[in-house]
C-alpha cells in the first residue's frame, strides 16, 4: 500500500524488511504518500538521505534489543554516529560519542567527540578512572 503510493510518486528506494531509505529531496512526496494511505511511519533523516520507519523502530531501539537479549546493560555500551539518526542510538548508550564531522546537533548530545584513532588509543590505553 505505502510502497505503491510512493513509486506512483516517483519515489526512488532502498527496502529493508522494514526500513525504506531515498533521497531527502522526497521528503514532501514521502508524506504525502503516508498521508494518502493512513500506514503510520516516521521520518528519520540521514544527512542527504531519509528513512521511512515503523514508529518505535530506530537504532537506539535495535541497541537496546540486542542487549537485552546478550544481558548487557545499557550503561555498559557505547555508541558512535554522525548524523540524524544516531541521536536514538546515543540516547540509549551509556557513552555517546561523536565522531569530528558529525553534525552539530549531534555533538552537543555526546559525551566525547573522537575520531577513529583516538577512540582506539581511549579502548587500547584506558585511563585510571576507566580501570
Amino acid at each position: 500500500m505505502l510502497l505503491d503510493a510512493l513509486h506512483r510518486r516517483g519515489v526512488p528506494l532502498l527496502a529493508g524488511e522494514v526500513i525504506l531509505e531515498t533521497w531527502t529531496t522526497y521528503s514532501h512526496a514521502i508524506s504525502r504518500a503516508i498521508e494518502e494511505t493512513g500506514v503510520p511511519r516516521h521520518l528519520t533523516y540521514n544527512k542527504s538521505s531519509v528513512l521511512i520507519n515503523p514508529p518505535g523502530v530506530h537504532k537506539g531501539h535495535g541497541l537496546l534489543a540486542a542487549l537485552k537479549q546478550f544481558g548487557i546493560s545499557p550503561e555498559h555500551t557505547a555508541g558512535i554516529g554522525d548524523a540524524e539518526n544516531d541521536h536514538d542510538l546515543l540516547a540509549a548508550s551509556g557513552l555517546a560519542i561523536a565522531v569530528p564531522h558529525a553534525i552539530p546537533e549531534l555533538k552537543k548530545r555526546a559525551h566525547h567527540i573522537l575520531g577513529p584513532i583516538e577512540l582506539i588509543g581511549r579502548i587500547l590505553t584506558p585511563s585510571a578512572e576507566h580501570a
